[in-house]
């Protein structure tokens, strides 16, 4: 999503969606105006010239990188690529740059940092009711077809790894060095199916995440001194220390939330996130610089495979190590 005042109580939208009729929807269920936005779906015919006009560009950028013209303007049928391309920045760092001067907001999905489970979890991290952590880990069995995840610019990592990234930089902080090793199962594909990473925080406490097909729950358990925490969307569990059970805690979520719409409620708070800016000019809590933190983990973890050796961040290169072992046969 990319929002940019244009003037004092007026702001320009772009919102890219597919398909139009799911953003129309949720606009109508929670009651919101929004006249004046447009919605854009990248796969719609009424974008065909536009999408065009990316892909050359797109093509000239990247196609050093083993792209070719075909495949970059069947890149911009995707709100990630086409969304680059709507700031003029096909890497996250100018995107980043053309946001800031331009005065655009860049709102980041990583939604998962604002949901009641995940905001708790971090609350009694911090309080110490638990003692110091020890571990946390990631498993996310987020199997798909291939085809799923080409173009999304990586598989199991880009796709449900990056939110686990960015929940570890919220209760660890900053990371001192990644090792990873990721595999692809099909050569027809650009992608990885499956990731495993360890991590090693800079205050010395390690994390370690696995996404893919082979890969068992998906929940986030963190090991401390003196009990344990497990995690997903809709759920927080304690043990403590000493024997006993598993506990569930109770999560604050609106009493206007149905329980098979808890899942919605991150995306609600981002969009109030939004309107808070327009207001106030308050930062947004998931904007671009957690965002682009935990794409320089994923980014670092492709290159640990690459180069079969721990990275030491920060990691600064500004190329995809995962397209540079696909341009050169190596993945």
């Amino acid at each position: 999503m990319c929002f940019r005042s244009v003037s004092l109580g007026t702001l320009q939208v772009s919102l890219l969606q597919r398909p139009k009729n799911k953003i129309r929807t949720m606009i109508a269920d929670n009651n919101l105006h929004l006249e004046g936005v447009e919605i854009i779906d990248p796969k719609d015919d009424s974008t065909e010239k536009i999408r065009c006009e990316y892909g050359e560009q797109f093509f000239e950028k990247r196609k050093r990188k083993g792209y070719n013209l075909y495949e970059a303007k069947k890149a911009m049928r995707e709100r990630v690529y086409f969304g680059c391309m709507m700031v003029n920045g096909g890497e996250a760092d100018a995107m980043i740059a053309a946001c800031e001067q331009s005065g655009t907001l860049l709102v980041v999905g990583h939604q998962r940092r604002l949901g009641p489970a995940w905001v708790t979890a971090k609350a009694m991290l911090e309080a110490g009711e638990l003692g110091d952590i020890n571990l946390v880990h990631t498993a996310w069995n987020c199997w798909k077809l291939p085809w799923q995840y080409e173009f999304s610019g990586g598989g199991a990592l880009m796709y449900l790894g990056t939110h686990s990234l960015d929940i570890f930089r919220l209760w660890l902080g900053e990371f001192a060095w990644v090792q990873g090793q990721v595999e692809r199962n099909d050569p027809a594909f650009t992608i990885e199916t499956n990731t495993r990473a360890y991590l090693m925080s800079q205050r010395g406490v390690p994390a370690i995440l696995e996404t893919g097909e082979n890969t068992l729950g998906n929940v986030t358990d963190i090991l401390c001194s003196r009990g344990r925490l497990s995690v997903t969307d809709e759920h927080l569990g304690v043990l403590r220390a000493g024997g006993g059970q598993w506990q569930d805690i109770p999560l604050p979520f609106p009493a206007d939330v149905p329980d098979d719409q808890r899942w919605t409620y991150p995306i609600r708070e981002m969009v109030k996130g939004i309107v808070r800016w327009c207001d106030t000019g308050a930062p947004h809590p998931v904007g671009y610089t957690e965002g682009r933190a935990a794409l320089e983990l994923a980014m670092a973890i492709y290159q640990s495979h690459r180069m079969a050796s721990q990275i030491t961040l920060p990691f600064n290169e500004q190329y995809s190590p995962l397209q540079c072992m696909v341009a050169a046969g190596e993945f």
